[in-house]
């Protein structure tokens, strides 16, 4: 067990006692991406195979070139995932949060293809790949969503691939900062009638969960280009900042630049 992780003293009810566990409530994970797309039994049935556990920042779930064992699934925090060029330079893959499900293609049973590290103090709860195939073997139900879902993921990595192709470093940042304010803070401006959307009374706060030379390499610009990015956004009133304190002052300006 990896030093600062704390395993929930809940035992597993098994697939045909599912109960809700205590801490599944409100979790994101169970209301977005992988997990929301799964019909009711099938979300049952992985929902009894999760471990809950509290991670330290800096600890490592999982090491490119490792076998892959388990499935991770993000309540609270921010995960990042890297790869290190054979020079000793670690390229930045994603930035996971809150809902995301990471390691799903540890499912095909080979090696990590990526490090992932926990960035803040973090809930994230687990699976094992080897208990989730024994029980994709004798449900076809579930191995059919499985198959489904793993090209959902496939189909977001090339929507992610086509983004470098399509916009712009300013629309890549700007979508970058919006995936770090609270859900319910996203309004589309089309979403609402022409002037009856609420501004926020203050700014939304966020704490960049990475370095600036991590946000250049996730994005694929220049750290120097971020630098110019920031202070485009400040003079124009969407966003000031404090070291790694973002406030964002005008949420529909930064949905438009994302665009």
């Amino acid at each position: 067990m990896n030093p600062g992780y704390h395993r929930s003293t809940l035992k597993n009810t098994g697939p045909r006692a599912h109960v809700q566990k205590p801490y599944c409530a409100g979790c994101p994970v169970l209301k977005t991406g992988f997990f929301a797309a799964l019909n009711g039994p099938s979300k049952n049935l992985l929902n009894c195979l999760m471990e809950y556990g509290r991670y330290n920042p800096r600890q490592i779930l999982y090491q490119e070139g490792n076998p892959a064992t388990r499935i991770y699934a993000i309540k609270t925090g921010y995960i990042k995932t890297f790869r290190t060029h054979p020079l000793g330079k670690d390229q930045v893959i994603q930035l996971a949060k809150p809902g995301d499900v990471i390691n799903l293609e540890g499912i095909h049973g080979g090696r990590c293809t990526v490090t992932a590290e926990v960035l803040m103090d973090s809930e994230i709860c687990f699976f094992e790949i080897r208990r989730l195939m024994d029980m994709a073997a004798r449900n076809n139900q579930l191995a059919n969503e499985i198959m489904r879902l793993m090209a959902y993921s496939i189909e977001q990595s090339q929507m992610r691939i086509l983004d470098f192709g399509t916009r712009t470093a300013k629309a890549r940042l700007a979508r970058f900062l919006l995936d770090l304010l609270p859900h319910q803070e996203v309004h589309h401006p089309a979403a609402e009638p022409k002037g009856l959307r609420k501004k926020p009374l203050k700014p939304l706060e966020v704490i960049l969960p990475l370095t600036r030379q991590e946000i250049a390499d996730l994005i694929g610009v220049r750290l120097e280009t971020i630098s110019r990015l920031f202070l485009l956004l400040k003079s124009k009133g969407v966003v000031s900042t404090e070291r790694r304190l973002v406030r964002v002052h005008d949420v529909d300006r930064l949905l438009a630049l994302a665009r």
